[in-house]
Parts: structure tokens; C-alpha cells; sequence
């Protein structure tokens, strides 16, 4: 951290407040405008009426950071608006710039953060440090897909770094499930729900637990086989309530106990229900043959890792 931050922080008690502003209209994006103290103070108002609060994040080590989060939104929201992230840390305007994404080159939507009432939350994804500013994004496609951005406020030379990544049809939920003050991403591995198993309505995908470090994405799911054993018991509960239209349900319980190193158990069971007739896919999916879909799913499990066998 560069001097001057640190003294801005050192010694003091400061609170880390996030603002989310809207500013809506049906006409096209227009340039902003300076805005008053009296425009600044309506658009807090209209964000603390939305439910979004002050919130106070403590980093490792006891630090307490400043950090003021705004987005501001010209356009309307369903039109590919305008969007401008501006993120201060101690006082000092360290990322001031439009948002854009390559997984939506036409423009993106922005989408609430579980939790935060707003697209904008400050978080600690990370040890060490100032906290992090997640961003939630859309395509503004029908069913897929969301987008999170995470804007790492101390980078190399203090710069600040963003990182994303294409959720597809899930949304992440920052959880601290380790009750240590940093939060993970608890998900779903989304590729599932496109792999053309089964109907939309049937589709299912195993737990996917994320960190954040080193300004990337890390699959950290390994470390709960507790979440792991009990969303495989949810999912083989679901399979067997549809065992006409099943495929989404088993194919994440497989992933589930692949995980867990269950392969055995695994083969013996989808065996035990192909034999049984309960692998039979819908009318009007691609993959119809239950001995196709069997092949495909192995060959859906060998790549993404969830198996060598």
C-alpha cells in the first residue's frame, strides 16, 4: 500500500459505505452531467431507500479500510444503458471508468448481488488488504447469462485490477463459510445445465464453491465434502421423486460423488437405473438413447474433472 493510504488509514475508525445510483430513462444514453450536493444527496436517499447500507468490512490483520462503491446507470436498464463504476478507497478515487465485459460486447445489464440489494457490494474475497468491489452483470439474453466482476483495489503500482467471470445461467451468493470474515461464491456448476440432457424445467447442476485470489477465480468445492455430500443427497432425493424424467438430477449426483471420490458408487448406480428404465430421456431433447446419455455424461465428467475413469 502506498504511503499515503496508509496514513489515511492508520489509527482511524472508517466505515466502508456502499451507494448504488440509478438514474433511469426511456431515451437514449446520454453523456453525464456534474451533479450538486444536493443531486449527490438524493441519489444516497434513493439508495438507502432501495435497502442499501453502510457496511463495514474489517481486512486481515484488524485494518479498517474506507471504501465508497458508486455506480451510476444512464439508460434504460433493459437497453444496454450506460454504466460507470467509480471506486474510492481512503477518500482517494482509485477506479473511475465505464464497465464493460467480452461476454456481452453488445453491453451489459447490471443484476442485484445476492444479498446487497443493489449490483454493487463490498466484500472480503480476499486475505490481506483493502476489500474487494463485486459487480453483477448480464448479457440481457433470455435465460443465460451473468457475469461478476471483482475489482481488486491494490494491484501491482496500487492499480486497481479487475477480474470476471461468466457464471452462465447461475447466480453466485457470497457466503463466509468459513465464519473468518472472507467471503466465497456459492454456486452451481452451470455447464450442466447446458449439456442437453433433459428439458429446462428438469435440468440440474452440482455445488460449485469460488475464492478469489491472485485476481482469478479458484474452484475451492474440495475443501466442503460437507456441502458436497448434502447437495448429492438432495440431488439422488430429487431423481428418485422423477424417475420418468430424471437425467439433470443423477447427472449432478454424479458429479456430487465423483467429487467425493464415490466412483464406484457411482458406475454402480447409474448401471443399477439403466437397467431399471429410469434413464430414458424425454421427448424432443437431443440426447434420447439412455446408453448415449450414460456416454456423454462420462465423457461430461472426464473433462470438466470431476473424474479420470
Amino acid at each position: 500500500m502506498s504511503p499515503r493510504r496508509a496514513t489515511a488509514a492508520a489509527g482511524a475508525l472508517l466505515a466502508v459505505t456502499l451507494a448504488f445510483a440509478l438514474m433511469a430513462s426511456a431515451g437514449p444514453a446520454r453523456s453525464a452531467a456534474p451533479r450538486s450536493i444536493a443531486s449527490r444527496t438524493r441519489t444516497l436517499e434513493r439508495a438507502v431507500a432501495a435497502g442499501v447500507a453502510p457496511i463495514v468490512r474489517r481486512s486481515t490483520g484488524g485494518q479498517i479500510y474506507d471504501v465508497h462503491a458508486r455506480l451510476l446507470v444512464e439508460g434504460h436498464h433493459r437497453l444496454r444503458p450506460r454504466i460507470e463504476l467509480t471506486i474510492q478507497l481512503d477518500g482517494v478515487t482509485e477506479y473511475q471508468a465505464l464497465i464493460h465485459s467480452r461476454w456481452c460486447p453488445q453491453g451489459c445489464v447490471p443484476v442485484e448481488v445476492p444479498g446487497a440489494g443493489a449490483p454493487v457490494r463490498v466484500l472480503n474475497l480476499e486475505p490481506g488488504g483493502p476489500p474487494q468491489v463485486l459487480l453483477g452483470l448480464a448479457n440481457g439474453g433470455a435465460n443465460c447469462c451473468f457475469i461478476d466482476q471483482v475489482f481488486s483495489l491494490e494491484g501491482p503500482q496500487d492499480r486497481v485490477v479487475r477480474t470476471e467471470r461468466d457464471f452462465l445461467d447461475v447466480r453466485p451468493r457470497p457466503v463466509d463459510l468459513r465464519h473468518d470474515g472472507h467471503d466465497e461464491l456459492h454456486c452451481a456448476d452451470a455447464r450442466f445445465l447446458q449439456a442437453g440432457f433433459t428439458d429446462v424445467a428438469h435440468a440440474a447442476a452440482p455445488i460449485q464453491l469460488l475464492a478469489v485470489s491472485d485476481d482469478s477465480f479458484h474452484d475451492v468445492t474440495d475443501r466442503y465434502p460437507a456441502l458436497i455430500r448434502a447437495d448429492a443427497t438432495r440431488w439422488r432425493a430429487a431423481f428418485r421423486r422423477h424417475l420418468h424424467n430424471g437425467r439433470g438430477y443423477i447427472s449432478a449426483w454424479a458429479a456430487d460423488e465423483d467429487r467425493l471420490g464415490h466412483e464406484r458408487l457411482v458406475a454402480r448406480t447409474l448401471l443399477h437405473e439403466l437397467h431399471a428404465g429410469h434413464l430414458d430421456g424425454p421427448a424432443g431433447v437431443s440426447v434420447t438413447s439412455a446408453a448415449t446419455f450414460l456416454a456423454q455424461l462420462q465423457r461430461l465428467l472426464v473433462r470438466l474433472g470431476y473424474t479420470r475413469r
